[in-house]
């Protein structure tokens, strides 16, 4: 049996960020950077679940570390591409921390 994802085709960085900003709110969204491993977005209010999150393709995991903060795992080298994509979509700039 293999493991979980193996054989799946690729996830597309701009669906996905496309994705993300559709499922928390472009408009409640304030910032958004990335570390090596997670797109860390701050936000005004978090109104979406760690389930929904989750279920998009693509995500490996969820955090919400303090009051407005949602920190979306997509592993190494994905989570910068992502974050790229999310805030051209967003029509910001954003920087890696």
């Amino acid at each position: 049996m293999t493991p979980e994802g193996r054989n799946k085709p690729p996830v597309d960085n701009r669906a996905l960020a496309q994705a993300l900003l559709d499922a928390v709110g472009a408009d409640n969204v304030t910032g958004a950077c990335n570390c090596m491993t997670r797109l860390r977005l701050t936000v005004r209010a978090v109104t979406v679940t760690k389930e929904q999150l989750k279920a998009l393709p693509g995500v490996k995991g969820v955090l919400f570390p303090g009051e407005g903060q949602i920190h979306v795992v997509l592993g190494p080298g994905k989570a910068a591409a992502v974050t790229a994509a999310f805030n051209e979509l967003r029509g910001a700039a954003g920087t890696s921390s």
